[in-house]
């Protein structure tokens, strides 16, 4: 083969080694910019670098175990008083109103800390071997600008005041459905705290209190009429037990 036959095939080759090189380079020097691109936005924006990492890292979740018995699926102890229906409204002059306090009580001026010792938390009291009521609205700190001692049992004089009805339990939207709040939140908007643990009143003491959203199902019946006479509701009261 001759040198001017060689020539053509030369140049090729020379040519392709030539880009060859230049792709390398070019390469080479794109990694590099771009790392020190990620450096730099790494620097700006920390979090960027560890969503980047986490984002293709495993994620293991872990569910806490459930505890075996919580405070408000607790059992009253053998042989402790329960609280009624009956009871319960014997110490509110009407449905809805604040109830009286049943024991005595000390003017030793610190009234909100008295009471909230007791009755924020609830528990068993030996004295009375009874569980205390858990108050809805802990947050409202002066207690006895509604709630007051029982002075006498009878009223002052005769009266012609027509009490408020009392709630009627047990109405559904739909058969089957949730049952209706009787009564107005305003005040109870803690439905445990009257409605669960033993503290609670028998006939409406929660069978699910681990279900913490009680409004999600639960909601307040609107239909129910705002008065009735004194009469009547007395015989009401005096058909809770049966």
């Amino acid at each position: 083969m001759s040198a001017k036959q060689a020539s053509p095939l030369t140049g090729v080759i020379i040519l392709a080694g030539f880009i060859a090189i230049g792709m390398t380079v070019l390469f080479t020097v794109r990694g590099k910019l771009q790392a020190q691109d990620q450096e730099a936005h790494a620097g700006h924006h920390p979090s960027w670098a560890t969503a980047h990492a986490a984002s293709h890292a495993v994620v293991e979740i872990v569910v806490p175990p459930r505890t075996a018995q919580p405070a408000f699926e607790s059992v009253p102890r053998p042989g402790a008083k329960v609280r009624t229906l009956r009871e319960f409204y014997s110490r509110r002059a009407y449905a809805g109103a604040p109830p009286i306090i049943p024991h005595a009580v000390e003017d030793d001026g610190v009234i909100n800390d008295d009471c909230l010792s007791c009755h924020q938390d609830g528990g068993y009291v030996p004295e009375y071997n009874a569980y205390t009521p858990v108050t809805p609205h802990p947050e409202m700190g002066n207690c006895r600008q509604c709630h007051v001692e029982q002075i006498v049992e009878g009223l002052f004089v005769a009266t012609e005041w027509i009490q408020p009805a009392l709630p009627k339990r047990g109405q559904q939207s739909i058969p089957g459905g949730p049952l209706q709040i009787p009564h107005p939140l305003q005040f109870r908007e803690n439905c445990l705290a009257c409605h669960a643990g033993p503290q609670a009143v028998v006939e409406i003491r929660s069978s699910h209190p681990e279900r913490e959203n009680c409004l999600q199902c639960h909601v307040v019946d609107q239909n129910v009429p705002p008065f009735k006479s004194l009469i009547d509701t007395r015989m009401e009261l005096a058909d809770v037990e049966k």
